[in-house]
Parts: C-alpha cells; sequence; structure tokens
C-alpha cells in the first residue's frame, strides 16, 4: 500500500544560514544534518571552527550527516554502511513542532572513548 506524502510529512523552517525542510514521523518532526560550523577542511582543519556558509533556496534536512572518520570497528560501524567524511560538523534537532514555544533541550554526545561512534 502506498500513500502520497502530505506537505505536512515535509516541514520547512527557517535558521540563521536559510531554510530547512524536515520530515514528520509519528509524532515528532526532525531537521537532521544541520551544519553548525565551516567544514573543517583544508586551511580550517585543527583550527577553532567557523559559522557556516548560508545556502540559497531550501536545504534537505531529512537524513543524517556524515560521521567523523574513525577506526572500524566492533558497534555500529561493522553492522550498517555510515558514511565518514572530514567534513562532519552537523547536529540533528527532533522537536513536536515547529512554533514559537520554549521547550527543553537534550543534547547528546556520545563519548565513543575516542575509538568509535563519534
Amino acid at each position: 500500500m502506498t500513500t502520497d506524502a502530505s506537505p505536512d510529512d515535509y516541514p520547512i523552517t527557517l535558521v540563521d544560514q536559510g531554510e530547512l525542510q524536515g520530515r514528520h514521523r509519528r509524532g515528532v518532526q526532525l531537521f537532521a544534518g544541520i551544519p553548525y560550523a565551516a567544514p573543517p577542511v583544508g586551511s580550517r582543519r585543527f583550527r577553532a571552527p567557523e559559522s557556516p556558509e548560508p545556502w540559497d533556496g531550501v536545504r534537505d534536512s531529512r537524513r543524517f550527516g556524515p560521521a567523523s572518520a574513525q577506526l572500524p570497528g566492533e558497534g555500529l560501524t561493522n553492522r550498517f554502511e555510515i558514511p565518514w567524511d572530514e567534513d562532519c560538523l552537523y547536529l540533528n534537532v527532533v522537536t513536536p513542532a515547529c512554533d514559537d514555544a520554549r521547550r527543553p533541550v537534550y543534547v547528546w554526545i556520545h563519548g565513543g572513548a575516542y575509538k568509535h561512534g563519534q
């Protein structure tokens, strides 16, 4: 069985750099792969992060950004194909709604013992 997706399934919100299109499923909205800094490559490598560049149009934020480079090993890295890239400074936002309501914020930083899962 297939159904047509409604515009409510792909919400659009505005951040400082431009518009983001996420996805809505099971009562929450997900905006994934949002750059929080410029890519740490080339002359930016091993330096303080710089603000990300703004973009034109609507940025597709329905998929997660790449993980940082890491050693393969036990855990997710040998069970799933996870793309890695030096350009890995992205965050994901999950929220019940896109409005002006103030909500608690939960920040999850996975430790990974500096070996995997970063």
